[in-house]
């Protein structure tokens, strides 16, 4: 699982020892300083700035030229946008873009977009619009341009990706596109997403919306760790969200649309529902007043005619957060559709926003600091040390698995006369403390009278738990790891909350109980277990004497396997997977079925009543959250290499070095993609390709610390690389 660094907390004994100066109270001009910093409010100025949030599911169609155009853009009126920003959806669903994550489907799109804002192909110095940075990440598109008048203020310009989509994110199908910004004194971040589908997934689009905002990281100068999309003083989310309008029968909404009765849909809309929930909270949304912009025959003002009959919905939205409404609020000028550009089965939609930056006055912070010198000459000097009270002196996590975040939220109020920075350090000293336990925002101010929510998340890591094991075997705490190996290894780690200036710290306990899983477990482990569930096998005291009496791939891996390899046999055809159903993923509630089952029960997934894309799902994610890949870590670039270089037989020198169980399991994956290519020449679908690529990227997993910023693991010839190696064996019939 891919980790955002920035929001672990540092240890306590490094910080003190690095940070005199932050607890420091008889330093007054460090005090000066930390307080004009945290009172930028006050020397700052509003300006409005007009946003154009454009977004488009273009369902792969090409570019065609129209007169709307510019009106979707926002260039009709008199008052043009400060900035546009662009975001499409499916521009490109191949294979190859699938596996590439960027093609040139994206580009007539961007030529048009450049023609139509004024940008010359040659000299675009003159050019009433900039073009800041744009991304493609599959079939999603993010541009940005902003006017040439405020370009000068821009700065720090950063675009990021997330990957949601299926094959437990294998592939970028699903995810989104994040753009950071400098404008002013003010931080922009502006994002375009493309959500799970499907009118039961409610919460899986939710989890998607908390990934991308979770992974999203810029690394922005004058900030001392990476800015994730909450920390910025704009923030707006677009695209094809995918919440649809449920719980009402198709006839009454074609009514209601008929009758231009929004009011009535909006109550069925599953995004305002969503909207009352913790995941969104802070967050408003554009209002439609509109028809629905969800699912058209393509070319035409026909909702769905096909034998799906698709339901009507307002899939296509625009979002933003203000995490400063004191310091002006977000107004949505307008939101539209754009039913006149017919060409795909989305209709677009685009929203005019007024948003405030903030401009610095520096007659102003002159001022202010004339102020605080002031006020620090009058003041008593208990009055400058900043105070502040918990709400709670303990959280409670319950049980935590590896790899899965668990989430709890502890209120810190300002109680004294001065703005206070704080900082969350842990007090611990093992590797629990020092990597498994994720603080947001770890570090921030709090205005007097104030309060600051901080979300402490523990994602328990496997490496940690496998040091603080070894750590145990070397002491005299034997009853404490077989605790541990049971399932019932209690975890207490200590939270230090230090104030900027104050002699004082606070402190609040985190407690946490370790749970098994055969997910996020070594193949070493898991053929030790026979016919035993995992939780069960853990609970019960180790026979030595079976230690030998193992299978030869995991129980775990065989029943879901199996239960393909089962559905193909049955012949019916509405049972195997196809190219569609892999893309769209598994069921969620589904695949925690399959997992719990693994884990806590005995015999094949028979009784289960589940698609064969959530048993995929469930393999994929078995198999990338290994301790140890199939292809372990240490052999990982031999293997790359042997797939890129000419050396004949370079692969099985690869292979001949792999662990027993990894060789078989290895081998046992071989042979389950080689009779899935078969399966897809009789689908004539891409399911083949998908296949091999999602295999190649669960076997062959580069280590951590080769991922780049975005937590990709690897460029496109890396990607291309892990699927020729896999290859190499797939066409081997020897």
């Amino acid at each position: 699982m891919y980790l955002n660094k920035s929001n672990i907390p540092p240890k306590w004994s490094e910080f003190t020892a690095n940070h005199d100066s932050f607890l420091n109270t008889q330093n007054p001009e460090a005090w000066v300083q930390s307080q004009l910093r945290m009172s930028a409010s006050q020397y700052t100025e509003t300006r409005d700035i007009r946003i154009a949030t454009c977004s488009w599911n273009v369902n792969q169609v090409k570019v065609c030229k129209s007169i709307h155009m510019r009106d979707w853009l926002q260039l009709q009126g008199d008052h043009k946008p400060d900035i546009i920003a662009i975001g499409l959806q499916e521009v490109d669903m191949s294979m190859m873009a699938m596996k590439n994550q960027v093609t040139h489907a994206h580009e007539p799109w961007l030529k048009c977009f450049r023609s139509e804002l004024g940008i010359p192909e040659t000299d675009s110095n003159k050019a009433p619009y900039v073009e800041l940075k744009n991304r493609q990440l599959v079939g999603l598109f993010l541009v940005v341009f902003v006017s040439a008048e405020l370009y000068p203020f821009v700065s720090d310009v950063e675009i990021h990706v997330v990957c949601t989509g299926a094959m437990s994110g294998t592939l970028g199908n699903k995810g989104g596109i994040g753009l950071s910004l400098k404008l002013f004194a003010s931080q922009v971040c502006i994002i375009n997403a493309h959500l799970a589908a499907h009118m039961e997934a409610v919460e899986k689009r939710n989890k998607n919306f908390q990934q991308i905002i979770r992974q999203l990281r810029f690394n922005k100068p004058g900030f001392d760790h990476p800015l994730g999309p909450m920390q910025h003083d704009i923030l707006i989310f677009m695209g094809d969200l995918n919440y649809r309008i449920g719980n009402i029968p198709y006839e009454q909404i074609i009514s209601a649309i008929d009758k231009q009765d929004w009011a009535l849909l909006r109550r069925h809309d599953q995004l305002d529902q969503q909207l009352q929930e913790p995941v969104f909270d802070g967050w408003r949304v554009a209002v439609p007043e509109f028809a629905p912009t969800y699912r058209y025959d393509s070319g035409t003002d026909n909702y769905d005619t096909s034998e799906k009959r698709r339901t009507p919905a307002w899939t296509d939205r625009v979002l933003w957060y203000n995490p400063n409404p004191q310091q002006g609020k977000f107004q949505a000028l307008s939101f539209r559709s754009y039913p006149q550009l017919k060409w795909s089965d989305h209709k677009p939609v685009a929203c005019f926003l007024r948003c405030p930056a903030k401009v610095e006055v520096k007659e102003k912070k002159q001022k202010v600091m004339a102020q605080i010198r002031a006020q620090m000459d009058q003041r008593k000097e208990d009055e400058l040390v900043p105070k502040a009270t918990l709400s709670a002196t303990e959280l409670q996590f319950g049980d935590v698995e590896v790899n899965t975040p668990v989430s709890r939220t502890i209120e810190l109020q300002n109680i004294g006369g001065c703005v206070m920075e704080y900082l969350v350090a842990s007090y611990g000293n093992t590797a629990i403390d020092q990597s498994c336990i994720m603080v947001d925002p770890c570090k921030s101010i709090v205005f007097p009278g104030q309060s600051c929510t901080i979300t402490v998340t523990y994602v328990l890591q496997h490496a940690a738990v496998q040091e603080h094991l070894n750590r145990l075997s070397h002491s005299r705490e034997k009853d404490a790891r077989d605790d541990v190996v049971k399932g019932i290894w209690n975890i207490a780690v200590p939270l230090i909350v230090a104030l900027n200036g104050g002699s004082k710290t606070m402190a609040f306990d985190t407690k946490a109980q370790y749970s098994p899983s055969c997910y996020n477990n070594t193949l070493e482990t898991l053929i030790q277990l026979r016919e035993m569930p995992i939780i069960e096998y853990c609970q019960r005291p180790h026979n030595h004497s079976h230690k030998n009496q193992v299978t030869m791939v995991p129980k775990e891996l065989w029943y879901m396997i199996d239960f393909i390899y089962a559905k193909y046999a049955t012949g019916d055809t509405h049972s195997f997977l196809n190219a569609d159903s892999l893309v769209e993923g598994g069921d969620p509630v589904e695949v925690a079925s399959i997992k719990n089952h693994l884990d806590r029960k005995y015999g094949k997934l028979d009784a289960l009543r589940v698609k064969p894309a959530s048993v995929a799902e469930a393999l994929f994610t078995f198999l990338q959250q290994l301790q140890q890949p199939v292809i372990p870590y240490q052999l990982y670039h031999q293997a790359i290499e042997a797939a890129k270089g000419t050396k004949g037989q370079a692969e099985k020198s690869v292979i001949a070095h792999l662990p027993a169980v990894h060789y078989n399991v290895f081998f046992y994956l071989v042979s389950f993609v080689r009779f899935m290519l078969e399966q897809a020449e009789t689908q004539k679908g891409t399911l083949g390709a998908m296949v091999v690529q999602g295999f190649a990227g669960a076997i062959l997993r580069p280590p951590e610390e080769d991922w780049d910023h975005d937590g990709d693991a690897g460029d496109d010839d890396e990607i291309e690389a892990r699927t020729a190696f896999l290859m190499l064996f797939v066409k081997d019939e020897a």
